[in-house]
């Protein structure tokens, strides 16, 4: 809670904050204990957030229960270039204290208010890395988002990989993989798609992408 706090109003003023904490303990009254109005005080006052944000923020973040369930998907359009990324904003199951069971009723309220901040949506291409802050984690539970690439495919016409002969005869099959790798860089330029890629909010996210992009992330192993 504290990064995603740190994160809207800077660190500068964040320092501010954590400096006039420790001032009070070390005062000739020294006080030892900081509570949440005061903080949000601080946060407000130091951390120059307007109220209603902050407001906001502490009754979503700390005074509620559970947090953000992001299930993604994209589509490259070859015409626009861009990625139309949908994305699906649901709420962690909060547990009913009357029953056993997950209150789903109190799951899609929780949704459907959302949470205050912009989410970034980190896209390497062929030409570069790009963070698009575009999907904010408030308003419609379902969102289409349209981010533009950068990088420009070269009209080039896609070669048939020659298979080897093996001494009977047979061909091998080995080299379909980077056939289906080679196709895929020839009809976009994406390398991979990263959604909150700084670790900024307390979300869950299940993204949807072809394989190859996740071996592209981590690297060989």
């Amino acid at each position: 809670m504290l990064q995603m706090l740190e994160k809207q109003m800077g660190p500068e003023s964040f320092r501010k904050i954590l400096q006039k904490v420790v001032a009070r303990a070390q005062d000739t009254i020294p006080i030892r204990s900081l509570s949440t109005k005061e903080f949000r005080h601080f946060a407000t006052k130091i951390g120059n957030l307007e109220r209603p944000f902050v407001k906001e923020f502490f009754a979503r973040w700390v005074s509620s229960s559970g947090c953000p369930v992001l299930r993604m998907g994209f589509s490259y359009n070859k015409r626009k270039n861009i990625v139309e990324l949908a994305v699906l904003r649901e709420c962690t199951a909060v547990l009913d204290g009357n029953t056993s069971v997950f209150n789903t009723d109190l799951e899609s309220r929780d949704a459907e208010t959302g949470w205050p901040g912009m989410m970034s949506i980190r896209v390497h291409e062929l030409d570069g890395m790009y963070d698009h802050p575009v999907l904010p984690l408030a308003g419609e539970l379902w969102q289409l988002l349209e981010i533009q690439c950068h990088s420009k495919l070269a009209a080039r016409r896609l070669q048939k990989p020659k298979k080897a002969s093996k001494p009977d005869g047979s061909e091998e099959n080995g080299d379909i993989l980077s056939a289906a790798d080679m196709r895929s860089s020839l009809e976009s330029p994406l390398l991979w798609i990263r959604a909150d890629p700084e670790m900024e909010y307390l979300a869950e996210i299940q993204f949807n992408q072809p394989v190859q992009m996740w071996v592209r992330y981590y690297g060989p192993l």
